[in-house]
């Protein structure tokens, strides 16, 4: 069975979606078969993996909808809304009417184990499920994330304001943890856009160190112009220059994943 991996922060602009899509990537390319969800009605994964002429109509918004409109449960549509990339990446798709569809079923007695049964049936067609959440705390979408997933990465930056939430952050996929059996545990704190001369970053490493100890990865990512670059070429760091130190860096990130998956 495939390991599912969701990637979360309750605020955006932290760059949680360029770390999902790499290290999707670089997981990939270690010869694992790879499905990305996007569960963000923003839908930037979306759009960054596909061109617009080959996104499909019918995505992960209208999984959910038909969904809840089964009153029995048992209708899951995320085959329909699978697009390969290549032999071994596939993405689910994502669109602006997630936001209406998450507002219309927030309240559901099954909404908080929606993702989990709509991934269900695909989970032994993967290597790895890397869910990409929306920046906010939605019952649908993440926490529906975490309780579906076996391994959550919070992303932030080393900036005071990205920072604040982080135990709240934390205490809500504890609390997912002890109520849904089978929930997600912590794979790891990411300092993303980190930047080593700033007194800022350094203070902020060495807060979340002592916080969070080893759950803190080893591997900083730093900020980088290819990593703003790649999404318009549609291409993951690796493939659009794998020499970079932004692609080295995500590289050790990929490997740290694989090691912790393993413990």
């Amino acid at each position: 069975m495939g390991k599912v991996i969701s990637f979360v922060n309750n605020k955006g602009g932290v760059g949680k979606t360029t770390v999902a899509f790499n290290v999707g990537a670089g997981l990939a390319d270690e010869g694992n078969k790879l499905l990305y969800i996007d569960l963000d009605p923003q839908a930037s994964l979306t759009v960054w993996a596909l061109p617009t002429s080959a996104i499909p109509t019918y995505n992960v918004a209208d999984v959910f909808q038909d969904f809840f409109s089964d009153e029995s449960g048992e209708t899951n549509n995320l085959n329909k809304s699978i697009v390969y990339m290549s032999d071994n990446r596939s993405i689910a798709t994502s669109s602006s009417k997630l936001e209406t569809i998450q507002n219309i079923f927030a309240i559901r007695h099954t909404t908080p184990i929606a993702v989990k049964e709509i991934i269900k049936d695909v989970r032994n067609n993967f290597d790895y499920i890397i869910l990409d959440c929306p920046p906010s705390m939605t019952p649908l979408l993440t926490h529906g994330a975490i309780i579906a997933s076996d391994y959550t990465v919070i992303v932030t930056r080393p900036a005071y304001l990205d920072m604040k939430g982080i135990v709240s952050l934390y205490q809500a996929i504890r609390y997912d943890e002890k109520f849904y059996p089978g929930a997600s545990k912590l794979l790891g704190v990411l300092l993303n856009q980190f930047d080593s001369r700033k007194n800022e970053a350094k203070e902020a490493e060495t807060q979340l160190r002592s916080f969070f100890k080893e759950k803190v990865f080893n591997t900083l990512i730093g900020q980088y112009a290819v990593l703003s670059e790649a999404p318009s070429h549609h291409l993951s760091v690796f493939d659009y220059d794998k020499k970079s130190k932004a692609s080295k860096q995500f590289k050790s990130l990929v490997e740290e994943v694989l090691e912790r998956v393993k413990e």
